[in-house]
Order: C-alpha cells, then structure tokens, then sequence
C-alpha cells in the first residue's frame, strides 16, 4: 500500500465533513475551508513546538492526517456552532503521540568512528 500525503484542502473538507457542516458530495464554502485552513497554520505550529510534528504543513501523511481530522474537528467545532468533544482532541494528540514515539524509535543510529 502506498503511502502518500493530503493537502490543507482534503483536510478542511474532511474536517467539515465531520463536523456536520457538508455532505460527502458536497464542496466547502471557500470561507468555512480558509477557516479550517488558518486554524490548521495556528495548530500546526503548536504541535511543532510539542514535537509532534515531522512533515510540512502542507503536506500532510496519510499516517497522521486522521489524528489532525479529530484535533482540527475540536478545534473548528465551536465556529459551527458543534459542541467540543474532548474525546477528539485526546484521541488525536495520543496518536500523534505514538506516531512520533514510532518514528523516533525506528530511525538508525549514526555511529562515529574515532
């Protein structure tokens, strides 16, 4: 299986899907994806700074990109008038969490020859 990257647009559209706000055949409202979109720049520089992140923000791995669809949803909700769920910021920031423990763990160890 192949693995590859979203844009900032598949996850407004995602997150707005999630929320409620559009149906899977339908298009965001340019201003409702530039909402999510800004928030994500916010959001993405505060995971930067907890260390969670390792890509570019706007190319997002299909790893994490479901972890960011919960935690954006949170974040977004309340301009949609949808109550936040704590279960989707603690379920996505705990994935984001084992991603990074993963990656981490997994990188080689570069040895230095004296």
């Amino acid at each position: 299986m192949a693995i590859g990257n979203k844009t900032t647009s598949d996850l407004a559209k995602s997150v707005l899907l999630k929320l409620g706000v559009i149906r899977a055949e339908g298009t965001p409202k340019s201003v409702d994806a530039e909402f999510v979109k800004n928030t994500y720049s916010l959001k993405f520089l505060e995971l930067e700074n907890d260390g969670l992140v390792y890509w570019e923000e706007a190319l997002i791995p299909d790893l994490v990109f479901l972890s960011l669809v919960k935690i954006m949803s949170f974040e977004c909700g309340p301009e949609f008038g949808i109550e936040r769920d704590e279960g989707l910021l603690t379920d996505g920031i705990d994935s984001l969490r084992r991603i990074q423990t993963r990656k981490t763990t997994d990188e080689p160890v570069g040895i230095q020859n004296f």
